[in-house]
């Protein structure tokens, strides 16, 4: 009797066990079509996790610069104006005047002003040389660039000698020039500079550079007033730019005679 109870038991909580085991169907109510599209679009991908999109603001595209077609391109110099500019020498503004040549000088003495007076201005402005002064030198060293040292290829117009050692990057040749010693003058074999490149342009230059790098020289910018012509003759003599006794004589002639004190008036 007992052992019928305990196998109905058992079997009891067999069955019992089954039906707890036994998932349980639940229904659900019939779903919108309307709530479910719309959940539908708002639910992400199952697929993939959405990233969301920065959008970038829109860089204005600036323009490339236009450069300036007749200076070329923007240069570091300075502007004109700010006062970190080079200032040319005051002196420069009266050598730019206009000069008018005597009605009684040749038309070749015309010619070679007209000709040479721009490399002389370059030199004012470079050196600080009167330009009267360049101009004169120029036409008694070279004989109105007429000598065989002013001609192509040495365009010498100035008697520029090398150093004695001629230990120079510049070109010499030799010649025979006329030299003054003790009241005589003699032949005498120098080494002069050549300028085959550059041509007369470079030797007015190098002339300029001489006189305003050369300790011998330094007391005619030192001491003289710019259109005291008659000065800077006598001391580039005394200088000894020349062994010739009259050498400040026929500068003061030169000058004189075709007005080039012109160029800087008191």
């Amino acid at each position: 009797m007992k052992t019928k109870a305990i196998i109905i038991t058992l079997a009891y909580l067999c069955l019992l066990q089954a039906a707890l085991l036994q998932p349980i169907a639940v229904k659900l109510p019939p779903a919108d079509p309307v709530k479910a599209s719309r959940a539908e679009s708002k639910a992400p991908a199952p697929s993939s996790r959405q990233v969301p999109t920065v959008k970038s603001k829109t860089r204005r595209e600036v323009p490339p610069r236009r450069e300036n077609v007749r200076s070329g391109p923007r240069s570091s110099e300075p502007k004109p104006g700010t006062g970190a500019e080079k200032v040319a020498p005051a002196s420069a503004k009266t050598a730019s005047k206009g000069y008018r040549p005597p009605e009684n000088i040749s038309e070749k003495e015309r010619h070679f002003i007209r000709t040479y007076l721009p490399y002389a201005m370059e030199v004012h402005h470079e050196f600080e040389v009167p330009v009267y002064l360049t101009l004169a030198q120029a036409i008694l060293e070279s004989g109105w660039g007429t000598s065989e040292l002013a001609r192509p290829p040495f365009n010498n117009f100035f008697g520029l000698k090398c150093p004695s050692s001629r230990a120079c990057s510049c070109i010499c040749i030799p010649l025979i020039s006329k030299e003054e010693k003790d009241g005589e003058k003699h032949d005498q074999k120098s080494y002069f500079h050549a300028f085959p490149v550059g041509g007369v342009r470079a030797s007015f230059l190098a002339y300029g550079n001489k006189l305003r790098t050369s300790a011998r020289y330094a007391p005619l910018f030192d001491t003289l007033a710019l259109h005291d012509y008659t000065g800077w003759a006598k001391e580039i003599q005394a200088a000894g730019y020349a062994t010739d006794s009259a050498y400040a004589h026929l500068l003061i002639g030169i000058i004189e005679r075709l007005d080039l004190h012109q160029f800087h008036r008191p």
